[in-house]
């Protein structure tokens, strides 16, 4: 709730203490469009950038028939015909709405130096999508130590990108990660381009999606892709002992490449679920962590 969770204390935060300039980009569905204009019109006066683009609507699909049960194009009568296909489908909204490019486009060089003071700071963008909130990160004409070693960055845009779910409220920047993906890690071939945070399994994470490795290839294993048989080996703390926070760190340059490629590799969730008049209908999802083995370098 917005009343609840002001998205932009810590961008203000991160304003202050490091100098530099946050936005807050809003990913929203055609539910939210409308709720989320209204209540941002109060933090116009603030010192914040903001940016807003929609993602995709899928036609519901009638269960016996497979058919689309919408009998319009339009959401104004025929609001209960569509949906939005879930968080993965940031990758294709987010490139579609052009500021992937914009973001991009900003990028020039990046140098080092030797003997200098060395700080963090960042300048972030901030997404969300009602389950989603993205940190746009960069470096500008500044300093970061990375294990004892100083670094000058010379970032006049976006180099990263950091996800988190809204679920997650407490979810922060991380620098020390940043400082992971740009210092030595950069180095590494192929370089990381696609990082997820996890943790620790609990009793209280069962239904939450897990990592396993697959022709030697990191993957999102989520509980609708288990069969029935194998649940509670995949609800077992013991047998898949991490929890995918929904906390990612994705290199731009690479995002781009892999929409424009048409390389994206995620697997397809079928959702099913009965809709109020009682049809029973299939939704088609994806999640964003899925993404994973698309990318070179992830961890």
């Amino acid at each position: 709730m917005w009343h609840e969770f002001d998205p932009f204390l810590p961008l203000q935060h991160l304003n202050r203490t490091y100098n530099s300039s946050v936005a807050l980009v809003l990913m929203n569905s055609f539910n939210t469009d409308e709720d989320t204009q209204k209540v941002i019109r109060k933090y116009q006066g603030l010192n914040v950038k903001l940016y807003t683009f929609n993602q995709s609507r899928y036609p519901r699909i009638n269960k016996e028939s497979l058919m689309p049960i919408g009998r319009t194009m339009g959401t104004d009568t025929d609001l209960e015909a569509w949906y939005p296909p879930g968080h993965g489908d940031f990758y294709e909204a987010f490139s579609n709405s052009g500021l992937l490019q914009e973001f991009i486009n900003q990028v020039t060089s990046r140098d080092c130096a030797v003997g200098r003071e060395a700080r963090s700071t960042c300048s972030c963008y901030t997404y969300v999508q009602g389950k989603e909130q993205v940190f746009m990160l960069h470096v500008c004409s500044c300093y970061t130590c990375v294990q004892g070693k100083e670094y000058v960055f010379m970032l006049h845009g976006k180099e990263y990108v950091f996800i988190s779910n809204i679920d997650n409220l407490g979810a922060t920047v991380d620098l020390n990660i940043l400082n992971f993906l740009v210092g030595e890690e950069a180095q590494q071939q192929p370089p990381c381009e696609f990082l997820m945070e996890v943790t620790d399994k609990t009793r209280a994470d069962v239904k939450g999606g897990t990592l396993i490795k697959y022709d030697n290839k990191l993957r999102l294993l989520e509980i609708a892709q288990v069969p029935k048989d194998h649940l509670e080996d995949f609800k077992s703390v013991k047998t898949f002992k991490i929890f995918n926070t929904n906390n990612l760190w994705i290199k731009l340059d690479a995002m781009a490449r892999v929409v424009q490629n048409q390389s994206l590799d995620m697997e397809v969730i079928i959702n099913h679920k009965t809709l109020d008049n009682g049809l029973n209908i299939i939704q088609l999802e994806q999640a964003v962590g899925a993404a994973v083995k698309s990318f070179n370098g992830a961890h």
